[in-house]
């Protein structure tokens, strides 16, 4: 996963985990297109984004499975390590 937020996998960005944070916010905050109070179809909306993020992340986990298998296991290793502390104190 450190890799994914890192950027280092070709095709999977943060903007990509950037839409997904933003549909779980819209998904978990009070403020709707349709007020939850409405019955029947006040969670409707989020109903709609719920299978949205799923949809997507499915997507996304799967062409993430298909690069990781086409991976050397040295290549995965040096991919999946952390960076070193002085590393991480650079932006």
């Amino acid at each position: 996963m450190h890799g994914l937020v890192a950027g280092r996998i070709p095709g999977h960005q943060p903007p990509g985990l950037l839409s997904v944070v933003a549909g779980l916010l819209y998904f978990l905050t009070p403020l709707d297109a349709l007020p939850d109070w409405l019955l029947g179809i006040g969670l409707l909306d989020d109903l709609a984004v719920l299978a949205w993020l799923l949809r997507t992340w499915q997507g996304e986990l799967d062409a993430y499975r298909a690069w990781r298998e086409a991976q050397a296991p040295a290549q995965l290793e040096r991919i999946e390590a952390l960076p070193a502390a002085e590393d991480a104190g650079q932006s």
